[in-house]
Protein backbone atom coordinates (compact mmCIF):
# COMPACT_ATOMS: atom_id res chain seq x y z
CA UNK A 1 0.00 0.00 0.00
CA UNK A 2 1.24 3.46 -0.48
CA UNK A 3 2.54 5.91 1.96
CA UNK A 4 1.29 9.45 1.66
CA UNK A 5 3.71 11.69 3.88
CA UNK A 6 1.76 14.97 5.33
CA UNK A 7 4.65 17.49 5.96
CA UNK A 8 3.04 20.59 7.46
CA UNK A 9 0.84 17.62 9.77
CA UNK A 10 3.90 15.47 10.34
CA UNK A 11 1.43 12.51 9.51
CA UNK A 12 1.70 9.46 7.18
CA UNK A 13 -1.30 7.27 5.88
CA UNK A 14 -1.27 4.34 4.38
CA UNK A 15 -3.91 4.23 1.62
CA UNK A 16 -5.10 1.88 -1.61
CA UNK A 17 -3.47 2.65 -4.69
CA UNK A 18 -5.52 4.43 -6.87
CA UNK A 19 -7.00 6.49 -3.81
CA UNK A 20 -8.04 9.94 -4.11
CA UNK A 21 -5.98 12.25 -2.10
CA UNK A 22 -8.52 14.67 -0.97
CA UNK A 23 -11.16 11.83 0.15
CA UNK A 24 -8.08 10.44 1.65
CA UNK A 25 -6.43 13.43 3.69
CA UNK A 26 -10.92 14.55 5.21
CA UNK A 27 -11.12 11.10 6.06
CA UNK A 28 -8.05 11.60 8.17
CA UNK A 29 -9.08 14.64 9.48
CA UNK A 30 -6.16 16.57 7.75
CA UNK A 31 -6.88 20.13 7.23
CA UNK A 32 -6.66 20.52 3.83
CA UNK A 33 -8.54 23.72 3.18
CA UNK A 34 -7.87 27.49 4.67
CA UNK A 35 -10.35 29.65 6.34
CA UNK A 36 -13.23 30.40 4.61
CA UNK A 37 -12.31 27.41 2.29
CA UNK A 38 -14.03 25.01 5.05
CA UNK A 39 -17.31 26.07 4.37
CA UNK A 40 -17.08 27.90 0.72
CA UNK A 41 -15.67 24.61 -1.31
CA UNK A 42 -17.10 22.66 -4.24
CA UNK A 43 -16.48 19.45 -2.50
CA UNK A 44 -14.38 17.81 -4.83
CA UNK A 45 -15.64 18.76 -8.66
CA UNK A 46 -12.83 20.75 -9.44
CA UNK A 47 -14.87 24.21 -9.74
CA UNK A 48 -13.14 26.42 -7.29
CA UNK A 49 -9.32 25.27 -6.46
CA UNK A 50 -9.61 25.39 -2.88
CA UNK A 51 -8.32 22.34 -2.23
CA UNK A 52 -4.84 23.15 -3.70
CA UNK A 53 -1.47 21.33 -2.03
CA UNK A 54 2.02 21.05 -3.19
CA UNK A 55 3.06 16.75 -4.27
CA UNK A 56 6.66 16.99 -3.41
CA UNK A 57 6.99 13.85 -5.50
CA UNK A 58 4.88 14.00 -8.14
CA UNK A 59 5.76 10.98 -10.26
CA UNK A 60 3.84 8.44 -8.18
CA UNK A 61 0.36 10.30 -8.83
CA UNK A 62 -2.12 11.11 -12.14
CA UNK A 63 -0.91 13.54 -14.21
CA UNK A 64 -2.09 17.33 -13.86
CA UNK A 65 -5.00 17.75 -16.59
CA UNK A 66 -5.27 20.65 -18.44
CA UNK A 67 -9.08 21.84 -17.06
CA UNK A 68 -6.99 21.19 -13.60
CA UNK A 69 -4.38 23.57 -14.37
CA UNK A 70 -7.25 26.25 -15.72
CA UNK A 71 -8.61 25.51 -12.35
CA UNK A 72 -5.37 26.59 -10.08
CA UNK A 73 -4.85 29.36 -12.28
CA UNK A 74 -8.08 31.13 -11.25
CA UNK A 75 -10.49 31.48 -13.89
CA UNK A 76 -12.56 34.64 -12.97
CA UNK A 77 -10.61 38.25 -12.63
CA UNK A 78 -7.86 37.14 -10.38
CA UNK A 79 -5.31 34.84 -11.53
CA UNK A 80 -2.68 32.83 -9.36
CA UNK A 81 1.15 31.57 -10.57
CA UNK A 82 1.29 27.64 -10.27
CA UNK A 83 4.29 25.54 -10.01
CA UNK A 84 4.57 22.43 -11.45
CA UNK A 85 4.41 20.51 -8.23
CA UNK A 86 0.39 22.56 -7.36
CA UNK A 87 -2.44 20.30 -7.47
CA UNK A 88 -5.93 20.27 -6.48
CA UNK A 89 -6.11 17.27 -4.13
CA UNK A 90 -9.69 16.16 -5.63
CA UNK A 91 -7.81 15.42 -8.70
CA UNK A 92 -4.82 13.34 -7.54
CA UNK A 93 -4.96 9.60 -7.37
CA UNK A 94 -2.15 8.16 -5.25
CA UNK A 95 -0.51 5.69 -7.06
CA UNK A 96 2.57 5.28 -5.09
CA UNK A 97 4.59 6.99 -2.01
CA UNK A 98 4.15 10.57 -2.24
CA UNK A 99 4.98 13.70 -0.08
CA UNK A 100 2.80 16.37 -0.04
CA UNK A 101 2.05 20.11 2.04
CA UNK A 102 -1.27 21.28 2.72
CA UNK A 103 -2.58 24.76 2.29
CA UNK A 104 0.55 26.52 0.39
CA UNK A 105 0.91 29.79 -0.21
CA UNK A 106 -0.06 30.81 -3.59
CA UNK A 107 1.42 34.24 -5.36
CA UNK A 108 -0.71 36.15 -7.39
CA UNK A 109 -0.08 36.73 -11.10
CA UNK A 110 -0.26 40.81 -10.99
CA UNK A 111 0.34 40.78 -14.81
CA UNK A 112 -1.90 38.25 -16.08
CA UNK A 113 -4.45 39.78 -13.25
CA UNK A 114 -4.02 43.44 -14.66
CA UNK A 115 -4.86 42.42 -17.68
CA UNK A 116 -7.87 40.30 -16.96
CA UNK A 117 -9.36 43.60 -14.95
CA UNK A 118 -8.72 45.26 -18.18
CA UNK A 119 -10.19 42.75 -20.65
CA UNK A 120 -13.13 42.38 -18.40
CA UNK A 121 -13.60 46.48 -18.17
CA UNK A 122 -13.36 46.83 -21.97
CA UNK A 123 -16.15 44.03 -22.60
CA UNK A 124 -18.28 45.41 -19.58
CA UNK A 125 -18.36 48.65 -21.21
CA UNK A 126 -19.36 47.42 -25.12
CA UNK A 127 -21.76 44.88 -23.00
CA UNK A 128 -23.46 47.81 -21.63
CA UNK A 129 -23.58 49.87 -24.95
CA UNK A 130 -25.33 47.24 -27.09
CA UNK A 131 -27.69 46.48 -24.36
CA UNK A 132 -28.52 50.15 -24.45
CA UNK A 133 -28.95 50.13 -28.55
CA UNK A 134 -31.03 47.06 -27.55
CA UNK A 135 -33.00 49.21 -25.33
CA UNK A 136 -33.62 52.33 -27.78
CA UNK A 137 -34.54 49.68 -30.60
CA UNK A 138 -37.11 47.97 -28.08
CA UNK A 139 -38.78 51.07 -27.33
CA UNK A 140 -39.06 52.39 -30.95
CA UNK A 141 -40.52 48.94 -31.79
CA UNK A 142 -42.94 49.69 -28.91
CA UNK A 143 -43.84 52.99 -29.91
CA UNK A 144 -44.45 51.53 -33.97
CA UNK A 145 -47.05 48.84 -32.54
Amino acid sequence: MPIVTFVREGKKLDVPAGANLRKVALKAGLPIYKGKDVLLNCRGNMLCGTCRLEVLDKKNVSARSSLEGLTLRGRFLIARKVPDTLRLSCQVTVNGDITVRTRPEVEIDKEETKTRFVLGGIFGFFGLVILAILVILGLDLVKIF
